[in-house]
């Protein structure tokens, strides 16, 4: 009785939390909307390039795309005379549609702007992927910039942390921004004889995390509920169930960098060597609750899952709550995650790897939240090094206004 009774207290606890920073979030919203942007304009920087493709997504977090583009990245984009041609998306995949059929992107725009959430960023850049005019050795050459108008916007409050929290510093920092590298994931998802190779900036997820994305993100949004219902509801849904999920995990370990940050990670010498790579180590658990894979620090704005996850460190960040847990360290380790204290759990292990394999008995995958239509029943990725350019400055908050 008293487990339970301190269960459903934890939980409530998650609950308002998740409340309490949704209730922040939209204060900050109305704030910013409210900001005189006069500053903005007219300014003496240079912009990085003189033109832009944009790709809005009108709907993505609290419908905000669409304001975004017309009361605050326009205006800034026509006092900079950048010319730019704007590309509207109506549903799921249409990003990657665009982007596939648009000819000689390389060549004609000098960046890419996207308004959305971290998903559309996924299908950006697979779409950019899919052409034969660009391929892994040179995406790099067509800046991307990433303007938050999703729920979460993980990648953006790591990339533009100093500007993050005011859209018209975001904006301002991308447009007159420059190129910084950034690493990327591959990945090879495999069914039997069949695969499929897929790429992101953010995360691969799979059992809890990948269930979350799946309810909230998807069934629950189709049934038009609130945000706060829909990431509420499912979290304190998923701490009940407390399912685990059963796979094989082997990596080759990340060489260890001299910096303190190298203590939030697990000694990876402490698992089984492979005996099928050479290099490679077994992880000593087949149970999993949680597992996602980190090519930033965050998974959300308030969400560090990883805190010492660099943008460009040639590695991947293996976070994992191994089973058995409890329902009580499940929901302390979901209270953590705003400040990164969840790596203070025993049932934490985050793992610095070069590259990775998953095989996996039940459960699925995602990428940065967006569904995988090519489920397998294992996964191969590693970082590609500096494989992206994203703009990112630091002027808005210079004294060069």
């Amino acid at each position: 009785m008293l487990y339970w009774v301190v269960t459903i207290a934890v939980i409530i606890s998650v609950v308002i939390n998740i409340y309490n920073r949704h209730q922040r979030n939209a204060k900050e919203a109305i704030a910013t909307s409210k900001v005189d942007q006069r500053k903005y304009l007219d300014t003496n920087i240079r912009p990085f390039g003189e033109h832009y493709m944009i790709l809005v997504n009108p709907v993505a977090g609290d419908n905000r795309g669409k304001w975004i583009y017309e009361q605050v990245l326009l205006p800034m984009l026509d006092s900079a005379n950048i010319e730019h041609t704007t590309f509207t998306t109506t549903h799921a995949g249409h990003a990657t549609e665009i982007i596939s059929k648009v000819p000689a992107i390389i060549n004609h725009y000098h960046a890419i702007l996207v308004i959305s959430g971290d998903g559309m960023f996924h299908e950006v850049i697979n779409g950019l992927l899919s052409r034969e005019d660009i391929s892994v050795d040179n995406i790099a050459d067509i800046p991307l910039g990433l303007i938050p108008g999703g729920t979460s916007n993980g990648l953006v409050s790591t990339i533009c942390e100093e500007a993050y929290g005011d859209i018209y510093d975001v904006c301002f920092d991308i447009i007159y921004g420059n190129p910084h590298p950034m690493d990327m994931i591959e990945a090879v998802i495999s069914n039997g004889d069949s695969s499929v190779n897929m790429y992101d900036m953010m995360s691969l997820n799979w059992a809890q995390v990948a269930s979350f994305n799946d309810i909230a993100e998807r069934k629950l949004r189709i049934k038009g509920l609130p945000l706060f219902i829909r990431y509420t509801g499912t979290a304190a849904y998923i701490i009940l169930l407390n399912n685990s999920y059963q796979g094989k995990l082997s990596f080759l370990p990340a060489t260890p960098e001299p910096n303190s940050k190298w203590d939030y990670y697990v000694d990876p010498s402490k698992f089984t060597p492979s005996k099928h790579r050479n290099g490679w180590m077994d992880y000593d658990s087949e149970d999993f609750i949680m597992f996602t894979v980190q090519n930033i620090a965050r998974a959300g704005d308030d969400f560090i899952l990883s805190p010492a996850c660099g943008i460009n460190d040639g590695k991947l960040d293996i976070v994992i709550i191994k089973s058995p847990t409890d329902r009580i360290s499940s929901a302390k380790c979901f209270l953590g995650f705003e400040t990164g204290d969840h790596i203070n759990q025993d049932c934490v292990d985050i793992i610095p790897a070069k590259e990775f394999e998953l095989t996996f008995e039940n459960g699925s995958l995602d990428f940065s939240g967006e569904d995988v239509t090519f489920q397998g029943s294992s996964v191969y990725a590693h970082a590609i090094h500096n494989g992206v350019s994203m703009l990112r400055g630091g002027f808005a908050h210079s004294k060069v206004l």
